[in-house]
C-alpha cells in the first residue's frame, strides 16, 4: 500500500472570528481534486450556505501518494453550533462529494464520525511509457476526454487529471460508476491511448473496495 505523504504546505486560510465558533470538525473527501478546484467546489459553497458567522474554514490540505497524486483532501472547520452539520453534509453532497467521504466532530468528549457522499468515480490510469511511440504521437488526451464525455450522453462529469511518472489519470464522476463504465467501454476498448490502461471503478475511500479492470495491450 502506498504511503501517504504529508499534507502540502501553504494551503491554509484563516479568517477573523467575529462570533464564537467553539466546535471543531474535520471533513475528509476522497477525491483527486486540486486546491483551487477544491475551494470552488466545496469551500465557497459552504460559506454561501452558512455564512462566516456560523462557519470558518481554518485549514485545508491534500494527502498525496506517489502512485495516485492527490488521494484525498481535508477541510478543517470551526462551527458556531453542531446543529449546522446536516447543512454542511447536504451542501457537500449537492456539490458531488464522493461516497465514503467523512465528517468527524467531538461533543462532550465523544468523537462522532458521519459518512456521506453521493457520487462514484470512474478513473482511467493511462499507460504513459509502454505504448508504441506512434500511439502517443497520433492521439490526444483531450480528445479522449471529449469522446468519453460524449459517450456518457451527459451522464458523467469530468473533474480532474493527473500526470505521474508512469501513468496519466483522468477522473469522471456520476451516481453510478458501473453504468458509466458500460457507456464508456466502447471508447475505452478501441481508443489506442487506452491500451494497457487501468480502469478503476468507485475509486474513493478504500473501504468501498474499488474494482480495477486492466485493458489489454492490443
Amino acid at each position: 500500500m502506498a504511503s501517504v505523504l504529508p499534507f502540502e504546505g501553504n494551503d491554509f486560510r484563516y479568517f477573523s472570528m467575529s462570533t464564537p465558533r467553539p466546535h471543531y470538525a474535520v471533513v475528509t473527501i476522497w477525491e483527486h481534486i486540486a486546491p483551487v478546484d477544491r475551494g470552488i467546489r466545496y469551500a465557497e459553497p459552504l460559506y454561501e450556505a452558512l455564512g462566516e458567522d456560523d462557519i470558518s474554514i481554518v485549514g485545508e490540505g491534500s494527502a498525496f501518494t506517489k502512485e495516485l497524486g492527490i488521494e484525498y483532501v481535508n477541510l478543517e472547520l470551526e462551527l458556531a453550533d453542531l446543529s449546522l452539520i446536516p447543512t454542511i453534509i447536504e451542501t457537500l453532497e449537492k456539490r458531488g462529494a464522493p461516497k465514503g467521504s467523512e465528517l468527524k466532530f467531538s461533543n462532550l468528549d465523544k468523537e462522532t464520525l458521519v459518512e456521506f457522499g453521493t457520487s462514484e468515480c470512474l478513473a482511467l490510469f493511462l499507460d504513459g511509457v509502454n505504448l508504441p511511440d506512434e500511439v502517443y504521437q497520433s492521439t490526444d488526451i483531450d480528445e479522449l476526454v471529449v469522446k468519453l464525455r460524449d459517450s456518457s450522453e451527459g451522464f458523467a462529469e469530468y473533474r480532474a487529471s493527473w500526470a505521474g511518472d508512469y501513468e496519466t489519470s483522468i477522473h469522471f464522476f456520476c451516481d453510478d460508476a458501473d453504468a458509466m463504465f458500460q457507456r464508456m467501454e466502447p471508447v475505452i476498448s478501441t481508443y489506442p491511448l487506452c491500451r494497457n490502461c487501468r480502469v478503476v471503478i468507485r475509486r474513493g475511500n478504500p473501504k468501498l473496495k474499488p474494482i480495477e479492470i486492466r485493458i489489454p495491450m492490443n
